[in-house]
């Protein structure tokens, strides 16, 4: 099975519970990322994993158009009945791998991606194409989950994520985005740490079950919290039942 089977074969049957999400729906962390942008109304937007559509469907109103991508049929699905219950009609569906987008260059003027980088078979090929489709002055916005520095905390994150999720990559860590981003063309803007969703905690079981955890990983998974390293439980406010993870928001121009 390819990286980008394995993706859609996670998501396809939970593309609703990511519409429903806490962390995901969140207004305000939607709003701040969007408003990073700074949209004036007039600009074609790109929003790469678009997922149940949460920052498609939140920069609709402010942009001329926006084209929700994703590599999965069935979230493209959700994100199009969302824009239909909300009267959007400036959102179109596209369904592809971040790593080959099907646009002309210069395409876009605002480029946003949102808690996907992770899945993403091969990063560096994504952010080039990013680069590829932005027009010139344009902006690019990215958050994902980020890992620590420390390697046997970077090591034991991923292992925890690919035992809850198979199609897992990589959750790369600041130096890592700083280094890619860079090699890609672009130059950073502003770089925000915190917390998936301002903070929302997540059950672990609640978590598991949200993408569909395989059960015999379920186990697996509750040990590997209990056996990771104490810094890593540290960052991630674990309480033997509950944790919050970290992520990092980037706002960018081409170079």
């Amino acid at each position: 099975m390819t990286g980008h089977e394995s993706v859609v074969r996670s998501f396809s049957g939970v593309a609703a519970n990511y519409a429903t999400s806490t962390g995901h729906a969140h207004a305000g962390v939607l709003e701040r990322f969007v408003a990073l942008l700074r949209p004036i109304g007039n600009e074609r937007a790109l929003d790469i994993a678009t997922g149940a559509g949460h920052v498609a469907l939140t920069l609709a109103p402010q942009v001329a158009e926006v084209t929700a991508y994703d590599l999965t049929t069935a979230m493209l699905e959700v994100t199009a009945d969302a824009a239909e219950a909300r009267g959007i009609a400036n959102l179109t569906t596209r369904q592809g791998p971040a790593e080959r987008l099907p646009f002309p260059d210069g395409a876009f003027d605002l480029v946003t991606s949102r808690l996907g980088a992770h899945h993403f078979t091969d990063l560096d090929s994504a952010l080039q194409e990013m680069r590829r489709v932005i027009a010139s002055g344009g902006r690019i916005a990215i958050e994902d989950t980020v890992s620590p520095d420390d390697g046997a905390s970077d090591l034991a994150l991923d292992r925890i994520e690919r035992l809850r999720d198979p199609s897992h990559v990589r959750n790369y860590t600041l130096t890592e985005w700083r280094t890619k981003l860079a090699a890609a063309g672009f130059r950073i803007e502003s770089e925000t740490t915190g917390y998936f969703g301002d903070g929302t905690e997540m059950n672990i079981e609640g978590w598991m079950e949200r993408i569909g955890t395989p059960i015999e990983n379920r186990a697996l998974v509750r040990h590997a919290f209990d056996e990771a390293p104490e810094g890593l439980k540290t960052i991630l406010r674990y309480d033997g039942q509950a944790f919050q993870i970290p992520v990092v928001t980037l706002l960018a121009r081409p170079q």
